[in-house]
């Protein structure tokens, strides 16, 4: 979704940010009020805004506006896609479960969620909800944004892991966490039943991996 290079108008800027046209703002108030303070936040405005200055830092701002506290342009909104799509922009998720077939009566299955949040997470705008993973199974490719999710700047992830009755003689076991190419490896509670949880930052970048385009990409191993 994107806006035209000229002829931008109050009334279709505000239809980006709200979904609807909204009388009675001010354009800086649209620009420099972040996403968050709108209908998909703390509701403070009746519009969601752009984030040029959100919250007094910008942390949120959408995807290709510059984070500044000083005059406006219409310039600074013309031809920005404001949400994914699915295609070219998009956030997506793989996981495997590389664990051993279990004995013993054994599970080793893990259910992982994947979120995105504000900077300060108190308001979450992609959530996979529950993500069953059986042992020795792979999750596959899925798009967890849909076309009204914002493209954030900097996405603010959280990723939970909970055992479902994992056999305590395995290894250590672990998770690779791959965002946009960039993997950290986690250790995860080596406990029949137990939760862990992690967060970080990532900003939004294109990316060619299991998928291409712009936006985030994950993909998580869970191994020994």
């Amino acid at each position: 979704m994107t806006l035209p290079s000229t002829n931008i108008s109050m009334q279709g800027i505000a239809a980006e940010a709200g979904g609807v046209f909204v009388t009675n703002i001010y354009a800086s108030d649209l620009f420099k009020k972040s996403y968050f303070e709108g209908p998909n936040g703390s509701y403070n405005i009746s519009y969601n805004a752009w984030g040029q200055y959100g919250n007094t830092s910008g942390a949120n701002v959408i995807y290709n506006v510059s984070s500044k506290n000083t005059d406006n342009a219409w310039t600074d909104f013309s031809l920005k896609t404001y949400f994914y799509d699915n295609s070219t922009y998009l956030v997506g998720l793989q996981m495997d479960n590389t664990l051993p077939p279990p004995g013993g009566g054994y599970n080793n299955d893990y259910t992982v969620y994947v979120e995105l949040w504000d900077s300060s997470y108190t308001y979450t705008y992609v959530t996979t909800g529950a993500i069953p993973l059986a042992q020795g199974t792979t999750f596959p490719k899925a798009y967890i944004s849909i076309s009204t999710t914002p493209i954030i700047s900097n996405g603010y992830w959280r990723i939970t892991f909970v055992s479902d009755n994992l056999d305590t003689a395995l290894p250590p076991v672990q998770a690779d966490i791959n965002i946009n190419g960039s993997v950290q490896t986690v250790s995860l509670t080596n406990a029949p039943y137990s939760t862990d949880t992690f967060t970080g930052t990532k900003s939004v970048a294109y990316y060619s991996g299991f998928y291409t385009g712009t936006g985030l990409q994950f993909d998580i191993i869970i191994h020994t």
